[in-house]
C-alpha cells in the first residue's frame, strides 16, 4: 500500500510581519505580498468547516469586535 503525503492547512491569523513559511499568513493590514488580505471576522466565508489543521493566532482577540 502506498501511502501519499497530505499537505497541512496552516492559518497564520492576524500575522503582521511575522510570515511563517508552510503557513496561510492572513492579515487585514499588510504590505508584504506573500500576506493574504482577509478580515478574520470573515474566516468561515473563506475556508470551509474542518479543512484547517491549525491556527496560529497572536495578538488577535482584541480585534475581534463582537466578543
Amino acid at each position: 500500500m502506498k501511502w501519499r503525503k497530505l499537505k497541512l492547512m496552516k492559518l497564520n491569523i492576524g500575522c503582521g510581519r511575522d510570515i511563517r513559511a508552510g503557513y496561510n499568513n492572513i492579515d487585514l493590514y499588510h504590505v508584504d505580498p506573500r500576506v493574504i488580505k482577509l478580515d478574520i471576522e470573515k474566516l468561515v466565508d473563506s475556508y470551509p468547516e474542518n479543512s484547517v489543521d491549525e491556527i496560529v493566532a497572536s495578538d488577535v482577540i482584541e480585534h475581534i469586535s463582537h466578543l
